[in-house]
């Protein structure tokens, strides 16, 4: 049944906002909290996954994630590889486009050569994996938005390197030309594919602690 009452005017909407502009409706201070979710639930793998135990049960990915740059010479299993993946393709994106592709590297020449090109990179020296993100630009509805969810979904594969006790860090490549050009090359990308970012992948030499970086003062509440 709809409402009988009359709409508010935007004016009596801009009168009631704290900033004087119309906005959302914002909960109010009394209200219940929303129940926590367990860590253990939060967390639960998938039917998929049942062989693939995470490492770190119970520990929030998103808070304990580190960039890691050294590595074991243990590689990383295919079921890792997939899970990876699983969660790259799970990422948020405009319009449902998806127009991630993604390049698993593993030939250690690849991965050497990758230093040349990236200054940043010289990790993969050592790194026995590489996940390259790239674009389709054939499969953008919505092209304002392609860097978005493909960011969305290269941080995806880092947090879910930290659930499987993998180390992992985030090597830019878009939108520097040198960069896209030197990877577009060295993998023999078509030209409707973009490389966005190489995601540098491995069993971790040691754990680097949480790192606190809340900062209140960087929050504004209604407006600015």
């Amino acid at each position: 049944m709809h409402d009988s009452h009359e709409p508010a005017s935007p004016s009596q909407r801009a009168a009631s906002s704290p900033c004087g502009t119309e906005g959302p409706a914002s909960t109010p201070p009394d209200a219940e909290p929303a129940p926590p979710t367990h860590d253990a639930e939060r967390l639960a793998p998938t039917p998929q996954d049942a062989d693939v135990a995470d490492v770190a049960p119970g520990r929030d990915p998103v808070l304990t994630r580190r960039s890691i740059r050294k590595y074991t010479d243990e590689p990383v299993s295919e079921a890792h590889v997939e899970r990876l993946l699983r969660a790259a393709m799970a990422a948020p994106s405009a319009g449902d486009q998806r127009p991630w592709r993604f390049v698993v590297v593993r030939d250690r020449a690849t991965l050497t050569a990758i230093t040349e090109v990236h200054p940043y990179a010289r990790m993969l020296r050592q790194a026995p994996l590489a996940i390259v993100v790239c674009a389709d630009t054939q499969l953008k509805k919505w092209p304002q938005f392609w860097e978005q969810d493909c960011a969305a979904a290269t941080e995806n594969i880092l947090i879910e390197a930290e659930i499987l006790g993998l180390g992992a860090v985030w090597l830019g490549v878009h939108p520097l030309p040198e960069r896209v050009e030197g990877i577009r090359r060295l993998l023999a990308l078509p030209d409707h594919i973009v490389p966005f970012a190489v995601v540098a992948v491995g069993h971790p030499v040691e754990r680097k602690p949480p790192a606190e970086r809340f900062d209140p003062a960087r929050v504004h509440r209604e407006c600015w």
